[in-house]
């Protein structure tokens, strides 16, 4: 038996095949899909993370790197969330807020922007760059700020 959940509309529903590809509610056709194989279940991790964020309604805001389109999600941590166009859908954000409680958060620390860079894995500059308004954070900085910085109830609302 295989257990689908929407990453867009957050609908749940069961097949005894694996070809169901499209939602039966909003039409996405890229579902997450729980089954289990050799006694390990395969894909639980995004699943429970897509059914608790709609639980609690926690979506986010993901842009297509190819058209720009904006679209809803539960989840963001899913390879292939893909745009009909081809592209896929991504995390940005470009929130004056969201980059000022970086730097709050770096200054309370007593970090100077290289240990910050260091502590998400970025170069200085491009860190720099980010704090400064002149570049768009990256998925490393999005999640650091939305797992650390973040009212868990809050929708990260992200900007092209």
């Amino acid at each position: 038996m295989y257990t689908y959940i929407c990453p867009k509309c957050g609908r749940e529903f069961q097949s005894e095949h694996d070809q169901h590809y499209q939602c039966k509610s909003c039409g996405y056709w890229q579902l997450i899909v729980l089954y289990q194989e050799d006694n390990q279940v395969i894909n639980k991790e995004a699943y429970d993370t897509t059914k608790r964020n709609f639980a609690s309604n926690k979506k986010f805001e993901l842009s297509c790197n190819e058209c720009g389109k904006q679209a809803e999600f539960y989840c963001v941590d899913v390879l292939g969330l893909f745009c009909e166009c081809g592209g896929f859908f991504r995390e940005e954000m470009n929130s004056k807020e969201a980059i000022g409680k970086l730097k709050e958060y770096r200054k309370k620390g007593k970090l100077n922007q290289q240990q910050m860079a260091d502590k998400l894995g970025v170069s200085k500059n491009y860190y720099a760059s980010v704090e400064k308004g002149t570049r768009k954070a990256n998925t490393k900085i999005i999640r650091f700020i939305r797992d650390n910085l973040s009212d868990p109830y809050q929708t990260i609302k992200t900007v092209v």
